[in-house]
């Protein structure tokens, strides 16, 4: 398996940022504070689904280079 350099993830702290916002403007501004946990909670299992789907990949990735053994 080849030694990937580990980037630093950009991804996280943009959505907890755009979390963070999402939050304020919906209960400071629209009063609808319910309204923006969903949006929030949705980003993030889209997030989750997204890496989820990367570490399988890798998974698979790694079990075909490794020998059979035949």
């Amino acid at each position: 398996m080849a030694n990937r350099p580990q980037r630093r993830p950009v991804i996280q702290p943009a959505l907890t940022f755009l979390s963070v916002v999402v939050l304020l403007y919906s209960f400071l501004i629209a009063g609808q504070l319910l309204l923006g946990v969903w949006v929030v909670v949705f980003v993030w299992i889209v997030y989750f689904f997204f890496r989820l789907v990367l570490a399988i990949e890798r998974i698979a990735s790694a079990l075909e280079e490794m020998p059979t053994g035949e």
